[in-house]
């Protein structure tokens, strides 16, 4: 971005020194001694050195708008196709830690209904119905 304030203040300059040219070479002309067709010559002939170069500023101008609008182009393209790399690789992350979360509950969910297939059925009806600990029967006497 300093390079573009750079290049501002270059073209500042040079609009400056045109302009200021241009104020000099026209009083140069008025003032100087001369007959009013010479006078009315050497204006038109500054005029068009200053149409001249006004026409390549604007022109040097333009070429530089267009290079900045052909390399925030780029820039943006690049940053495009970066994100959607970027994006993709995150989809398929989180699609992997959401597959390996399902396949981790699964083997969970195998290993909780495995445990229960091997309880003998006394131990299964007797975990239904609550049973006292000793410390509950001392409080109640």
């Amino acid at each position: 971005m300093s390079s573009d304030n750079g290049r501002s203040v270059v073209g500042a300059a040079a609009l400056g020194v045109l302009i200021g040219g241009a104020i000099g070479a026209l009083a140069g002309i008025l003032f100087a001694p001369a007959s009013g067709q010479q006078t009315r010559r050497r204006i038109r002939e500054k005029s068009a050195e200053i149409k001249d170069s006004a026409v390549d500023l604007v022109d040097e101008g333009r070429a530089r708008v267009e290079d900045f609008i052909d390399e925030s182009r780029d820039r943006i393209g690049d940053f495009i196709r970066e994100s959607r790399s970027e994006f993709r690789d995150l989809t398929a992350k989180v699609r992997d830690a959401v597959d390996e979360g399902k396949r981790a509950y699964s083997r969970r969910r195998d290993e909780l209904s495995d445990d229960s297939e091997e309880e003998p059925e006394d131990e299964a009806e007797d975990q239904g119905a609550p049973q006292a600990s000793p410390s509950d029967e001392a409080l109640s006497t």
